[in-house]
């Protein structure tokens, strides 16, 4: 067995952009985020009715309103996802 990480490929050592495309980078990121937050909630929402039993329509999930627990939970995986994304900016991941 070798000594190779199996999961090199998620970390690649290859230069795919250049310096200048660095607002793009930046646009699809932000674009990513977005859909990360939608999605984010939507399972929280789910999972929501599902614990109370609720019917888990189209329609509950579209009209669902949040409590304070609920609010504060989702925040905190909102925060917990920025941060992953900020450690990998970063390079301390």
């Amino acid at each position: 067995m070798s000594g190779k990480d199996p999961k090199d490929f998620n970390l690649p050592q290859a230069d795919f952009l250049k310096p200048e495309q660095i607002d793009n980078v930046g646009r699809a990121l932000i674009s990513l985020m977005r859909e990360v937050a939608v999605l984010n909630d939507r399972v929280l929402v789910l999972e929501e009715l599902l614990e109370r039993g609720d019917g888990v329509t189209h329609e509950a999930v579209d009209s669902f309103v949040p409590d304070e627990a609920f609010t504060a939970r989702s925040e905190a995986s909102m925060q917990q996802t920025i941060e992953g994304v900020l450690t990998a900016l970063r390079g301390d991941a």
